[in-house]
Protein backbone atom coordinates (compact mmCIF):
# COMPACT_ATOMS: atom_id res chain seq x y z
CA UNK A 1 0.00 0.00 0.00
CA UNK A 2 1.30 3.44 -0.96
CA UNK A 3 2.04 5.90 1.83
CA UNK A 4 1.07 9.57 1.69
CA UNK A 5 4.25 10.77 -0.04
CA UNK A 6 4.00 8.03 -2.67
CA UNK A 7 0.35 8.82 -3.36
CA UNK A 8 1.14 12.52 -3.73
CA UNK A 9 4.13 11.75 -5.96
CA UNK A 10 1.86 9.70 -8.23
CA UNK A 11 -0.66 12.53 -8.49
CA UNK A 12 2.03 15.13 -9.24
CA UNK A 13 3.59 12.91 -11.88
CA UNK A 14 0.15 12.58 -13.51
CA UNK A 15 -1.96 15.38 -15.02
CA UNK A 16 -4.02 16.22 -11.94
CA UNK A 17 -4.84 19.93 -11.89
CA UNK A 18 -6.31 20.33 -8.40
CA UNK A 19 -5.31 18.31 -5.34
CA UNK A 20 -6.93 18.96 -1.98
CA UNK A 21 -4.90 17.84 1.06
CA UNK A 22 -6.61 17.77 4.44
CA UNK A 23 -4.15 18.36 7.26
CA UNK A 24 -3.57 20.48 10.36
CA UNK A 25 0.17 20.25 9.65
CA UNK A 26 0.61 22.82 6.92
CA UNK A 27 4.37 23.19 7.38
CA UNK A 28 4.94 19.42 7.27
CA UNK A 29 2.84 19.03 4.11
CA UNK A 30 4.61 21.94 2.40
CA UNK A 31 7.98 20.34 3.19
CA UNK A 32 6.81 17.05 1.65
CA UNK A 33 5.51 18.84 -1.46
CA UNK A 34 8.76 20.78 -1.84
CA UNK A 35 10.85 17.62 -1.56
CA UNK A 36 8.71 15.83 -4.17
CA UNK A 37 8.77 18.84 -6.48
CA UNK A 38 12.55 18.97 -6.21
CA UNK A 39 12.82 15.30 -7.18
CA UNK A 40 10.56 15.98 -10.17
CA UNK A 41 12.48 19.12 -11.14
CA UNK A 42 9.41 21.34 -10.85
CA UNK A 43 9.15 24.87 -9.42
CA UNK A 44 6.90 25.65 -6.44
CA UNK A 45 5.04 28.83 -5.53
CA UNK A 46 2.96 29.47 -2.40
CA UNK A 47 -0.13 31.57 -1.72
CA UNK A 48 -1.87 32.37 1.55
CA UNK A 49 -4.89 34.64 2.07
CA UNK A 50 -4.34 38.26 3.00
CA UNK A 51 -6.85 41.06 3.33
CA UNK A 52 -8.14 40.68 -0.21
CA UNK A 53 -10.03 37.44 0.38
CA UNK A 54 -11.80 36.04 -2.66
CA UNK A 55 -10.25 38.54 -5.08
CA UNK A 56 -6.76 37.48 -3.99
CA UNK A 57 -7.60 33.81 -4.54
CA UNK A 58 -8.94 34.55 -8.04
CA UNK A 59 -5.69 36.38 -8.81
CA UNK A 60 -3.67 33.44 -7.46
CA UNK A 61 -5.63 31.01 -9.66
CA UNK A 62 -4.93 33.20 -12.70
CA UNK A 63 -1.25 33.22 -11.76
CA UNK A 64 -1.21 29.44 -11.45
CA UNK A 65 -2.76 28.99 -14.90
CA UNK A 66 -0.17 31.28 -16.54
CA UNK A 67 2.85 30.03 -14.56
CA UNK A 68 5.72 28.23 -16.34
CA UNK A 69 5.06 24.65 -17.36
CA UNK A 70 5.27 22.17 -14.49
CA UNK A 71 4.74 24.77 -11.74
CA UNK A 72 3.14 23.55 -8.52
CA UNK A 73 1.10 26.24 -6.77
CA UNK A 74 0.34 25.69 -3.07
CA UNK A 75 -2.86 27.40 -1.93
CA UNK A 76 -3.07 27.66 1.87
CA UNK A 77 -6.42 28.00 3.65
CA UNK A 78 -8.43 28.65 0.51
CA UNK A 79 -11.41 26.71 1.90
CA UNK A 80 -13.45 29.75 3.08
CA UNK A 81 -13.69 30.97 -0.52
CA UNK A 82 -14.33 27.72 -2.39
CA UNK A 83 -18.11 28.09 -2.13
CA UNK A 84 -17.99 31.34 -4.12
CA UNK A 85 -19.57 30.94 -7.60
CA UNK A 86 -16.77 33.07 -9.09
CA UNK A 87 -14.07 30.85 -7.57
CA UNK A 88 -15.86 27.68 -8.68
CA UNK A 89 -16.19 29.01 -12.21
CA UNK A 90 -12.55 30.13 -12.39
CA UNK A 91 -11.28 26.75 -11.17
CA UNK A 92 -13.36 24.90 -13.74
CA UNK A 93 -12.21 27.27 -16.48
CA UNK A 94 -8.49 26.73 -15.84
CA UNK A 95 -8.59 23.00 -15.03
CA UNK A 96 -7.86 21.82 -18.59
CA UNK A 97 -5.04 24.32 -19.10
CA UNK A 98 -3.37 23.31 -15.85
CA UNK A 99 -3.38 19.65 -16.84
CA UNK A 100 -2.06 20.32 -20.33
CA UNK A 101 0.81 22.40 -18.93
CA UNK A 102 1.64 19.83 -16.22
CA UNK A 103 0.75 22.48 -13.67
CA UNK A 104 -0.94 21.68 -10.38
CA UNK A 105 -2.71 23.60 -7.64
CA UNK A 106 -2.50 21.96 -4.21
CA UNK A 107 -4.96 23.22 -1.63
CA UNK A 108 -4.02 22.65 2.03
CA UNK A 109 -6.49 23.16 4.87
CA UNK A 110 -7.46 21.45 8.15
CA UNK A 111 -10.91 20.53 6.84
CA UNK A 112 -12.59 20.29 3.48
CA UNK A 113 -16.06 21.28 2.31
CA UNK A 114 -15.95 21.26 -1.47
CA UNK A 115 -18.97 22.52 -3.43
CA UNK A 116 -20.64 19.79 -5.46
CA UNK A 117 -19.58 21.46 -8.71
CA UNK A 118 -15.90 20.77 -7.94
CA UNK A 119 -16.16 17.17 -6.75
CA UNK A 120 -15.09 15.80 -10.15
CA UNK A 121 -12.34 18.37 -10.68
CA UNK A 122 -10.53 18.16 -7.34
CA UNK A 123 -8.69 15.05 -6.15
CA UNK A 124 -8.79 14.57 -2.40
CA UNK A 125 -5.84 13.30 -0.37
CA UNK A 126 -5.74 12.82 3.38
CA UNK A 127 -2.44 13.49 5.16
CA UNK A 128 -2.20 11.06 8.08
CA UNK A 129 -0.61 11.98 11.37
CA UNK A 130 3.14 11.29 11.50
CA UNK A 131 4.41 7.78 12.14
CA UNK A 132 7.36 6.50 14.14
CA UNK A 133 10.01 7.44 11.57
CA UNK A 134 9.03 11.13 11.43
CA UNK A 135 8.54 11.29 15.19
CA UNK A 136 11.96 9.73 15.79
CA UNK A 137 13.57 12.55 13.79
CA UNK A 138 11.88 15.11 16.05
CA UNK A 139 12.90 13.14 19.14
CA UNK A 140 16.54 13.13 18.03
CA UNK A 141 16.40 16.89 17.46
CA UNK A 142 15.18 17.46 21.03
CA UNK A 143 17.24 14.83 22.84
CA UNK A 144 20.94 14.82 22.08
CA UNK A 145 23.36 11.98 22.79
CA UNK A 146 24.51 13.85 25.90
CA UNK A 147 21.04 13.46 27.42
CA UNK A 148 21.82 9.79 27.90
CA UNK A 149 18.43 8.34 26.88
CA UNK A 150 18.70 4.53 26.55
CA UNK A 151 17.61 3.21 23.16
CA UNK A 152 14.74 1.13 24.53
CA UNK A 153 13.39 4.09 26.49
CA UNK A 154 13.68 6.29 23.40
CA UNK A 155 11.61 3.80 21.41
CA UNK A 156 8.92 3.74 24.09
CA UNK A 157 8.81 7.54 24.28
CA UNK A 158 8.50 7.81 20.50
CA UNK A 159 5.69 5.23 20.56
CA UNK A 160 4.02 7.24 23.33
CA UNK A 161 3.90 10.29 21.04
CA UNK A 162 1.90 8.53 18.32
CA UNK A 163 -1.34 10.39 17.68
CA UNK A 164 0.25 13.84 17.85
CA UNK A 165 1.25 16.22 15.09
CA UNK A 166 4.96 16.92 14.68
CA UNK A 167 4.62 20.28 16.45
CA UNK A 168 2.64 18.71 19.29
CA UNK A 169 5.21 15.92 19.61
CA UNK A 170 8.05 18.45 19.67
CA UNK A 171 6.34 20.40 22.45
CA UNK A 172 5.63 17.18 24.39
CA UNK A 173 9.28 16.07 24.08
CA UNK A 174 10.58 19.48 25.17
CA UNK A 175 8.21 19.69 28.13
CA UNK A 176 9.18 16.18 29.26
CA UNK A 177 12.86 17.08 28.86
CA UNK A 178 12.42 20.15 31.07
CA UNK A 179 10.53 18.12 33.69
CA UNK A 180 13.29 15.50 33.58
CA UNK A 181 15.98 18.13 34.19
CA UNK A 182 14.02 19.47 37.17
CA UNK A 183 13.70 15.94 38.58
CA UNK A 184 17.44 15.37 38.13
CA UNK A 185 18.26 18.57 40.03
CA UNK A 186 16.08 17.33 42.89
CA UNK A 187 17.62 13.84 42.67
CA UNK A 188 14.11 12.49 42.04
CA UNK A 189 14.63 9.00 40.64
CA UNK A 190 10.90 8.32 40.30
CA UNK A 191 10.55 10.52 37.20
CA UNK A 192 9.24 8.56 34.19
CA UNK A 193 10.00 10.16 30.81
CA UNK A 194 7.53 7.97 28.93
CA UNK A 195 4.76 8.75 31.42
CA UNK A 196 5.50 12.48 31.09
CA UNK A 197 5.00 12.32 27.31
CA UNK A 198 1.80 10.30 27.75
CA UNK A 199 0.47 12.93 30.19
CA UNK A 200 1.13 15.71 27.71
CA UNK A 201 -0.41 13.66 24.89
CA UNK A 202 -3.52 13.08 26.97
CA UNK A 203 -3.78 16.83 27.60
CA UNK A 204 -3.36 17.67 23.91
CA UNK A 205 -5.81 15.03 22.68
CA UNK A 206 -8.44 15.98 25.25
CA UNK A 207 -8.04 19.69 24.47
CA UNK A 208 -10.35 19.16 21.48
CA UNK A 209 -12.97 17.83 23.95
CA UNK A 210 -13.95 15.18 21.40
CA UNK A 211 -11.75 12.29 22.50
CA UNK A 212 -11.03 11.21 26.05
CA UNK A 213 -7.79 9.33 26.62
CA UNK A 214 -9.03 6.76 29.14
CA UNK A 215 -7.08 5.09 31.91
CA UNK A 216 -6.87 1.30 31.62
CA UNK A 217 -8.31 0.85 35.09
CA UNK A 218 -10.84 -1.94 34.47
CA UNK A 219 -9.54 -5.49 34.17
CA UNK A 220 -11.53 -8.19 32.44
CA UNK A 221 -11.76 -10.16 35.69
CA UNK A 222 -13.44 -7.15 37.30
CA UNK A 223 -16.43 -7.63 35.00
CA UNK A 224 -18.90 -10.16 36.36
CA UNK A 225 -20.68 -12.67 34.11
CA UNK A 226 -20.66 -12.17 30.31
CA UNK A 227 -18.88 -15.51 29.85
CA UNK A 228 -19.63 -15.84 26.12
CA UNK A 229 -18.47 -12.30 25.48
CA UNK A 230 -15.23 -12.86 27.39
CA UNK A 231 -14.60 -16.07 25.47
CA UNK A 232 -15.14 -14.26 22.16
CA UNK A 233 -12.70 -11.55 23.22
CA UNK A 234 -10.11 -14.07 24.42
CA UNK A 235 -10.15 -15.88 21.07
CA UNK A 236 -9.11 -12.63 19.39
CA UNK A 237 -6.53 -11.50 21.93
CA UNK A 238 -3.60 -12.05 19.56
CA UNK A 239 -5.41 -10.60 16.54
CA UNK A 240 -3.42 -7.34 16.70
CA UNK A 241 -0.06 -9.10 16.96
CA UNK A 242 2.67 -8.99 14.31
CA UNK A 243 2.45 -12.76 13.85
CA UNK A 244 -1.29 -12.50 13.13
CA UNK A 245 -0.67 -9.84 10.48
CA UNK A 246 2.14 -11.88 8.91
CA UNK A 247 -0.17 -14.89 8.80
CA UNK A 248 -2.69 -12.77 6.91
CA UNK A 249 -5.37 -12.50 9.58
CA UNK A 250 -7.39 -9.27 9.33
CA UNK A 251 -7.54 -7.17 12.48
CA UNK A 252 -10.91 -7.32 14.28
CA UNK A 253 -13.22 -4.49 13.21
CA UNK A 254 -15.44 -3.96 16.19
CA UNK A 255 -18.17 -4.98 18.55
CA UNK A 256 -21.68 -3.69 19.22
CA UNK A 257 -23.06 -4.30 22.71
CA UNK A 258 -26.80 -3.83 23.12
CA UNK A 259 -29.22 -4.68 25.89
CA UNK A 260 -30.58 -3.79 29.29
CA UNK A 261 -29.33 -0.59 30.88
CA UNK A 262 -26.95 -1.02 33.82
CA UNK A 263 -25.81 -4.53 32.89
CA UNK A 264 -22.13 -3.81 32.27
CA UNK A 265 -21.92 -2.84 28.60
CA UNK A 266 -19.81 0.28 29.22
CA UNK A 267 -17.73 -1.47 31.88
CA UNK A 268 -16.95 -4.30 29.47
CA UNK A 269 -16.11 -1.82 26.70
CA UNK A 270 -13.51 -0.23 29.02
CA UNK A 271 -12.05 -3.64 29.87
CA UNK A 272 -11.39 -4.55 26.22
CA UNK A 273 -8.41 -2.20 25.88
CA UNK A 274 -6.99 -3.30 29.23
CA UNK A 275 -7.31 -6.97 28.27
CA UNK A 276 -5.57 -6.44 24.94
CA UNK A 277 -3.03 -3.95 26.33
CA UNK A 278 -3.78 -1.15 23.85
CA UNK A 279 -4.80 2.53 24.27
CA UNK A 280 -8.48 3.34 24.88
CA UNK A 281 -10.10 6.44 23.37
CA UNK A 282 -13.67 7.43 24.19
CA UNK A 283 -15.49 9.38 21.48
CA UNK A 284 -18.08 11.95 22.58
CA UNK A 285 -20.40 12.52 19.62
CA UNK A 286 -22.17 15.40 21.37
CA UNK A 287 -18.92 17.36 21.51
CA UNK A 288 -18.61 17.20 17.73
CA UNK A 289 -21.35 19.82 17.46
CA UNK A 290 -20.05 22.15 20.19
CA UNK A 291 -16.86 23.43 18.56
CA UNK A 292 -16.06 25.85 15.75
CA UNK A 293 -14.72 23.04 13.56
CA UNK A 294 -17.32 21.42 11.27
CA UNK A 295 -18.60 18.17 12.87
CA UNK A 296 -17.45 16.03 9.93
CA UNK A 297 -13.92 17.44 10.21
CA UNK A 298 -13.89 16.86 13.96
CA UNK A 299 -15.03 13.27 13.41
CA UNK A 300 -12.23 12.71 10.91
CA UNK A 301 -9.71 14.18 13.35
CA UNK A 302 -10.86 11.66 15.99
CA UNK A 303 -10.51 8.78 13.52
CA UNK A 304 -7.05 10.00 12.49
CA UNK A 305 -5.93 10.05 16.12
CA UNK A 306 -7.26 6.55 16.78
CA UNK A 307 -5.49 5.23 13.67
CA UNK A 308 -2.22 6.96 14.59
CA UNK A 309 -2.39 5.26 18.01
CA UNK A 310 -3.19 1.87 16.48
CA UNK A 311 -3.48 -0.76 17.66
CA UNK A 312 -6.11 0.92 19.80
CA UNK A 313 -9.73 0.73 20.92
CA UNK A 314 -12.17 3.50 19.98
CA UNK A 315 -15.23 3.46 22.24
CA UNK A 316 -18.55 5.18 21.51
CA UNK A 317 -20.98 4.93 24.43
CA UNK A 318 -24.76 4.98 23.87
CA UNK A 319 -24.53 5.13 20.10
CA UNK A 320 -28.34 4.94 19.92
CA UNK A 321 -28.56 8.43 21.44
CA UNK A 322 -25.95 9.78 19.04
CA UNK A 323 -27.57 8.49 15.86
CA UNK A 324 -31.20 8.27 16.95
CA UNK A 325 -32.12 11.39 14.95
CA UNK A 326 -31.87 12.02 11.22
CA UNK A 327 -30.52 15.57 11.36
CA UNK A 328 -28.42 16.51 8.34
CA UNK A 329 -25.14 16.87 10.23
CA UNK A 330 -25.80 13.68 12.21
CA UNK A 331 -26.48 11.79 8.98
CA UNK A 332 -23.22 13.00 7.44
CA UNK A 333 -21.24 12.01 10.54
CA UNK A 334 -22.86 8.59 10.53
CA UNK A 335 -22.04 8.21 6.83
CA UNK A 336 -18.38 8.99 7.59
CA UNK A 337 -18.35 6.48 10.45
CA UNK A 338 -20.01 3.76 8.35
CA UNK A 339 -17.57 4.31 5.50
CA UNK A 340 -14.64 4.06 7.90
CA UNK A 341 -15.99 0.91 9.57
CA UNK A 342 -16.44 -0.72 6.19
CA UNK A 343 -13.09 0.22 4.66
CA UNK A 344 -10.64 0.70 7.53
CA UNK A 345 -7.39 -1.24 7.44
CA UNK A 346 -5.72 0.24 10.55
CA UNK A 347 -5.96 -2.04 13.62
CA UNK A 348 -8.50 0.12 15.46
CA UNK A 349 -11.14 -1.91 17.31
CA UNK A 350 -14.43 0.00 17.49
CA UNK A 351 -16.66 -0.75 20.49
CA UNK A 352 -20.15 0.75 20.60
CA UNK A 353 -22.83 0.35 23.25
CA UNK A 354 -26.57 0.86 22.85
CA UNK A 355 -29.54 0.52 25.19
CA UNK A 356 -32.20 0.65 22.46
CA UNK A 357 -31.09 -1.13 19.32
CA UNK A 358 -34.41 -0.31 17.65
CA UNK A 359 -33.31 3.34 17.53
CA UNK A 360 -30.25 2.52 15.45
CA UNK A 361 -30.35 2.92 11.66
CA UNK A 362 -30.45 -0.38 9.80
CA UNK A 363 -27.29 0.39 7.81
CA UNK A 364 -25.27 0.49 11.05
CA UNK A 365 -26.26 -3.10 11.85
CA UNK A 366 -25.41 -4.46 8.42
CA UNK A 367 -22.95 -7.34 8.32
CA UNK A 368 -19.42 -6.09 7.84
CA UNK A 369 -19.71 -3.01 10.05
CA UNK A 370 -19.06 -4.98 13.25
CA UNK A 371 -17.53 -8.41 13.74
CA UNK A 372 -20.33 -9.33 16.13
CA UNK A 373 -23.38 -7.94 17.91
CA UNK A 374 -24.02 -9.10 21.49
CA UNK A 375 -27.17 -8.65 23.56
CA UNK A 376 -26.37 -8.13 27.25
CA UNK A 377 -29.31 -9.31 29.36
CA UNK A 378 -30.00 -9.26 33.10
CA UNK A 379 -27.52 -11.54 34.91
CA UNK A 380 -28.50 -15.08 35.90
CA UNK A 381 -27.99 -16.55 39.41
CA UNK A 382 -24.34 -17.56 38.90
CA UNK A 383 -23.54 -14.23 37.24
CA UNK A 384 -25.21 -12.29 40.07
CA UNK A 385 -23.09 -14.15 42.62
CA UNK A 386 -19.97 -13.35 40.58
CA UNK A 387 -20.90 -9.66 40.35
CA UNK A 388 -21.59 -9.47 44.09
CA UNK A 389 -18.21 -11.10 44.83
CA UNK A 390 -16.36 -8.62 42.61
CA UNK A 391 -18.00 -5.60 44.26
CA UNK A 392 -17.26 -6.98 47.72
CA UNK A 393 -13.58 -7.46 46.85
CA UNK A 394 -13.33 -3.99 45.27
CA UNK A 395 -14.32 -2.59 48.65
CA UNK A 396 -11.81 -4.66 50.58
CA UNK A 397 -14.26 -7.32 51.75
CA UNK A 398 -13.80 -11.06 51.39
CA UNK A 399 -16.61 -12.35 49.19
CA UNK A 400 -16.23 -15.83 50.67
CA UNK A 401 -17.43 -14.54 54.04
CA UNK A 402 -20.89 -13.87 52.59
CA UNK A 403 -23.54 -16.31 51.38
CA UNK A 404 -23.42 -15.02 47.83
CA UNK A 405 -25.61 -17.84 46.51
CA UNK A 406 -28.37 -16.79 48.90
CA UNK A 407 -27.92 -13.12 48.00
CA UNK A 408 -28.03 -14.00 44.30
CA UNK A 409 -31.30 -15.84 44.84
CA UNK A 410 -32.83 -12.81 46.54
CA UNK A 411 -31.82 -10.40 43.79
CA UNK A 412 -33.57 -11.89 40.77
CA UNK A 413 -34.11 -9.34 37.96
CA UNK A 414 -31.43 -7.03 39.42
CA UNK A 415 -29.05 -5.39 36.96
CA UNK A 416 -25.31 -5.19 37.56
CA UNK A 417 -25.63 -1.54 38.61
CA UNK A 418 -28.36 -2.44 41.10
CA UNK A 419 -26.25 -5.28 42.51
CA UNK A 420 -23.43 -2.81 43.09
CA UNK A 421 -25.79 -0.62 45.10
CA UNK A 422 -26.77 -3.64 47.20
CA UNK A 423 -23.11 -3.99 48.23
CA UNK A 424 -22.61 -0.24 48.69
CA UNK A 425 -25.66 0.09 50.92
CA UNK A 426 -24.53 -2.91 53.02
Amino acid sequence: MLDFSEKLYTLLASPYAFIQIRSYEERRVVQIISALANSLGRPVTEWSPGGGGEAELLKALDGASSAPEGTITILKDAHPYLSSPRVVRRMRDIEAGLSEGRRACILISPFVELPRELLKDVTFLDAPLPGRIELSVVFEQVYQEADGIPEQLAERVIAASLGLTLREAERAFKRAKFERSLAQRKADKSFDLEAAVVREKRRLIEADQILQFCELDVRIDQVGGLVSLKRWLGERREAFSVSAAEFGLPAPKGLLLTGVQGCGKSLFAKSVASYWGVPLLRLDIGRLFDGVVPPEAAMQRAIDTAEALAPSVLWLDEIDKAFGTQDGSVSRIMASLLSWLQDKTAPVFFVATANRVQHLPAELLRKGRFDEVFFVDLPGPAERADILRIHCERRGRDGASFDLVDLAGRTEYFSGAELEQVVVSG
